[in-house]
């Protein structure tokens, strides 16, 4: 009988000292992904405040969010800027690190890399009457 409540007691101990080990590498690692997150907001939000002209309306942000395959915010820019001129306007107001990486008649998609991950911006024309709206989709890839 002793022996069974040893055993009973080694394996209680082995599942505790696991379980302590096991939240204590989570929380070491969380830190370090709010740090990711918060970096992320920030360029989102630089980018919205890029791409959002003189006498333009920022719209409909969805604020970044996390799912299986990364990160993702969208948001609705309107301006009274047509389409060709707002898509020269805004190739001089992304950061330089994103390269149009391509474009047609409705959509233009700048892309940077980084040593771990991949980012997208998808701009896309929704209307231009009244006014040209566009929605502009950030999307980052883990490599």
């Amino acid at each position: 009988m002793a022996r069974t409540s040893t055993s009973w007691r080694n394996a209680l101990c082995s599942a505790v000292g696991a379980a302590l080990a096991a939240g204590f590498l989570a929380c070491r690692q969380a830190p370090r992904r709010d740090a990711v997150d918060a970096t992320l907001v920030q360029d989102v939000n630089a980018l919205v405040a890029r791409s959002t002209p003189e006498g333009g309306t920022a719209r409909d942000f969805v604020p970044l969010a996390r799912d299986a395959g990364g990160v993702h915010s969208s948001w609705e820019i309107e301006t009274d800027l047509t389409w060709p001129t707002y898509c020269g306007w805004l190739v001089t107001r992304i950061p330089p690190e994103y390269k149009r990486s391509g474009s047609c008649d409705s959509t233009v998609t700048f892309s940077r890399t980084t040593p771990a991950d991949a980012f997208a911006l998808r701009v896309d024309r929704l209307t231009t009457v009244p006014r040209l709206r566009v929605r502009l989709d950030y999307r980052g890839y883990p490599f």
